[in-house]
């Protein structure tokens, strides 16, 4: 399997443990990023399933609004 998409994997399952929606995610996101036009719930589908080149910018802001570590989001295995 694809890197990014075992990360995504990772995203979505600690998206769906903290019961929240892609789009909840997406503000959180977008705050944690000081982004002024809110967050893109499209992004964060595109990130879980891997169809995204995204920065360690948006994977460090992912972690943050889920209030995980970076290396949560990173299997040991890569």
């Amino acid at each position: 399997m694809n890197k990014r998409k075992i990360i995504g994997a990772y995203v979505r399952d600690i998206r769906k443990e903290h019961n929240l929606t892609q789009e909840e995610l997406a503000e959180m996101v977008s705050y944690q990023m000081d982004l002024k036009n809110g967050g893109n719930p499209q992004t964060i589908s595109r990130v879980e399933n891997a169809t995204i080149n995204y920065g360690i910018d948006t994977l460090i802001a992912i972690a943050e609004a889920l209030d995980v570590s970076l290396k949560d989001l990173i299997p040991e295995s890569l």
